[in-house]
């Protein structure tokens, strides 16, 4: 397609919409039946491993996803690094085993 040729120079225009990273991550997890969730947070502190702090979830059967954002309570936030999530569901008939796995916290 022929254009023509205009006075301006050619620059960059800038969109009006904000870029925005993406915060946080989901865990997904599936259960059998209905079950009291927990998300224990662990950090490894040298040779050991610190427990920082449990987060409770009621979960369902089936496929369940728990939007996580680094805040554990109102007033508990992970810093950045490194950590492990150990899930394990509790119901009438017992515990399950624990499942974990690591994620990273990183800065604003």
């Amino acid at each position: 397609m022929p254009t023509r040729e205009g006075r301006k120079v050619a620059r960059v225009r800038q969109s009006h919409a904000r870029w925005r990273l993406r915060r946080g991550t989901t865990f997904s997890f599936v259960l059998d039946q209905d079950a009291r969730v927990g998300l224990a947070f662990m950090r490894k502190v040298g040779r050991r491993k610190v427990a920082i702090g449990t987060l409770p979830v009621t979960g369902h059967s089936g496929t369940n996803k728990v939007r996580f954002r680094g805040r554990l309570s109102r007033s508990k936030t992970l810093r950045p690094g490194r950590y492990t999530v150990a899930i394990t569901a509790t119901n009438a008939g017992g515990r399950s085993a624990a499942r974990s796995l690591r994620f990273t916290v990183v800065g604003r």
